[in-house]
């Protein structure tokens, strides 16, 4: 039996680039763990995703206010 344990552990990025995210972050963990034809399907499927985000939101750097 395996015994899953969980601690309290604290990620800190430290970045200049005002358009690096959580959502781009989040996804570069997601593809971390795969290899082969899933990455290279799962990362099709995230790119697809962010365009299409991209296209509904205009970018902004990270902290600034939304205009609605």
């Amino acid at each position: 039996m395996s015994d899953l344990r969980s601690s309290d552990l604290t990620l800190t990025v430290i970045t200049d680039d005002p358009f690096v995210d959580e959502a781009h972050l989040a996804a570069a963990a997601f593809l971390a763990r795969y290899s082969g034809r899933t990455l290279d399907a799962s990362r099709y499927n995230l790119r697809t995703f962010f365009q299409w985000g991209f296209r509904c939101e205009p970018r902004r750097p990270r902290g600034e206010a939304t205009s609605h």
